[in-house]
């Protein structure tokens, strides 16, 4: 009988496939690598639909003083409709708030400056500001 001989080339093609079924292992280091690409990606939607929703309210506090400063005569915001608006706030952080008043030195136009501050890890230093502005010139007869 004869003997079995293996040729080269089959024997290395019989280690490496050995090699790749082997998975002990596996699944935790391919975890290890994409983990913090996705947990990324989940902050940074959380943080985007944070910003757009204090965007909208800033624009919706806005369309507020807007309205409130048409119903003065004089087209100006009175001081307790500044408390009040920045009381109201929509669910903004008052000490982050700024609002600055329509009068004729500034051509009735409203602005709203807030300070958004970022939730994400190692990054809770950056503040971004949000504004809002509203000319009302042309609704007071100027």
């Amino acid at each position: 009988m004869g003997t079995r001989q293996n040729k080269p080339h089959k024997i290395f093609h019989n280690r490496a496939s050995g090699f790749f079924r082997c998975t002990n292992g596996t699944t935790s280091v391919e975890f290890a690598l994409v983990i913090g690409a996705v947990l990324l990606l989940i902050f940074g939607i959380i943080e985007f639909g944070r910003a757009m929703h204090t965007r909208n309210a800033v624009e919706a506090l806005a369309d507020l003083a807007a309205r409130t400063a048409l119903l003065n005569p004089d087209c100006e915001l009175d001081p307790d409709d500044l408390l009040n608006l920045q009381a109201h706030g929509n669910g903004l952080q008052s000490d982050r708030l700024t609002i600055i008043a329509p009068n004729a030195a500034n051509g009735y136009e409203l602005r709203i400056d807030y300070e958004f501050a970022l939730t994400l890890p190692l990054m809770t230093t950056s503040l971004t500001s949000l504004k809002a502005r509203k000319g009302i010139a042309s609704l007071c007869g100027s």
